[in-house]
């Protein structure tokens, strides 16, 4: 709530508000619908929506419908199994892994009972699809005919994110987005069929300017407390999957001592840095390699005015490297000198 709150003081003609994920919206069932409840108790006026890949949609129309969700939006990008295990190649049901053309073919009847149940129901529903060339490019027009059977109200038409930046799986295997003409020619097939919308350029609903701040997945802090800002500069730490979709980065920000899990599209390598990053970060622009050291650093003999074996540097300081040398031994054991 504190970030629809903060959201809503900045953008005072907010009339509709989704839950989208990260993840599927009904992955977590209890959070995602006790967030509606509250909605609709303190933002009654604000119409509620919901995005889900579809899996456990025929689950929760009951709970849909008594929070007055008005449209539901159902991620549909293949009718055939054959099709669908290129796409899918497993997923995770009933505490078990199913994989090739079963689990498209399972996927596939989910939505299509989800999408029958929302229509009699009355709940406006939305069909989005991918458009991966080569895989479901001339077949669409097959998702399309169906969700109209079924009583789709619009069906969105969309190009695959096929940019290694953004971390998608099928971005980082090569697979090549669509053409503008395959795109038009995707559209065009469908024609006549459910009613589509031309106009997406896979915005994001949370792609605002505003800091980043505990959305509640990092522990140890407040909902809504401030976690990062913009420009601050932090060191890759490690890489997972998501969902087998996305590649996340975990990313710890030494000078904030927060490790805080990141999508491609979010940062920017200062290796290559351009002058609008370098005007941005101002004063703390890192102009000479950062490094941190992973352990204390002590005084061997080798620094002059200090202790031997008083500590210099602690553990995850953040420094730069102002000269490379190279070490030689003097003699003396355990004292190297630089030249």
């Amino acid at each position: 709530m504190k970030k629809v709150t903060t959201v809503a003081a900045r953008i005072p003609q907010l009339t509709v508000l989704g839950i989208a994920g990260p993840g599927d919206s009904l992955a977590n069932p209890k959070k995602t619908f006790d967030t509606f409840r509250m909605l609709r108790e303190r933002a009654p006026d604000v119409k509620l929506c919901l995005s889900t890949n579809g899996i456990a949609l025929p689950d929760f129309v009951d709970e849909i419908c008594k929070n007055s969700i008005v449209c539901v939006t159902i991620t549909i990008n293949m009718v055939d199994p054959v099709v669908g295990e290129k796409i899918y190649p497993w997923i995770f049901w009933d505490h078990r892994r199913i994989t090739g053309k079963e689990a498209a073919r399972f996927l596939h009847a989910r939505h299509m009972e989800g999408l029958e149940i929302l229509t009699a129901r009355g709940v406006l529903t939305k069909i989005n699809s991918v458009l991966i060339p080569g895989i479901n490019d001339e077949l669409l027009i097959e998702v399309n005919r169906e969700v109209k059977r079924r009583g789709a109200f619009l069906h969105n038409i969309m190009p695959m994110i096929s940019d290694p930046e953004h971390g998608t799986y099928f971005g980082l295997h090569g697979q090549r987005g669509p053409t503008a003409r395959e795109l038009k020619a995707g559209h065009d097939a469908c024609k006549g069929g459910a009613n589509l919308t031309r106009h997406c350029r896979q915005c994001r609903a949370d792609d605002r300017p505003l800091p980043i701040s505990n959305d509640g997945t990092y522990t140890g802090k407040a909902m809504g407390e401030l976690l990062l800002s913009k420009g601050d500069v932090g060191y890759v730490t490690g890489i997972d999957t998501f969902l087998q979709r996305f590649y996340i980065y975990a990313v710890h920000f030494v000078e904030r001592d927060h490790c805080v899990g990141m999508r491609a599209k979010e940062l920017c390598t200062l290796d290559h840095r351009s002058q609008d990053v370098l005007a941005r970060l101002g004063e703390r622009a890192p102009w000479r390699m950062r490094v941190v050291p992973l352990h204390d650093v002590c005084n061997d003999g080798g620094y002059p005015g200090r202790g031997e074996c008083e500590r210099l540097v602690r553990a995850g300081a953040l420094g730069g490297i102002a000269n490379v040398g190279r070490v030689i031994e003097t003699g003396r054991t355990g004292v190297p000198r630089r030249v």
